[in-house]
């Protein structure tokens, strides 16, 4: 993780990163340990088993989706997961 995409924790139970939030869910009886689950503006993308899974898991969505704007010919906007609204060749 780079100084530029550093975790800021809200409270002890939700934390941003990325324009994500990863929430800490509590113990149950079926699942002994915390879980960390990774949302975006009401969007639900998964449940980890430790923070720095989730982490991983939305560098890994930000990766995808420069792959992708690449491939489409637009321009990936910094810090912006969901917009590849802009060509690159500025049309």
């Amino acid at each position: 993780m780079s100084a530029a995409h550093q975790v800021v924790e809200v409270n002890k139970h939700v934390s941003l990163y990325r324009g994500f939030t990863i929430q800490r869910l509590p113990r149950s009886a079926v699942d002994k340990n915390h879980r960390y689950q990774v949302t975006k503006d009401g969007m639900y993308y998964g449940q980890e088993f430790a923070q720095a899974e989730a982490i991983r898991t939305i560098d890994g969505l930000h990766h995808d989706h420069e792959v992708w704007c690449e491939r489409l010919g637009v321009s990936v906007v910094v810090g912006e997961v969901t917009n590849c609204s802009e060509p690159m060749n500025g049309n």
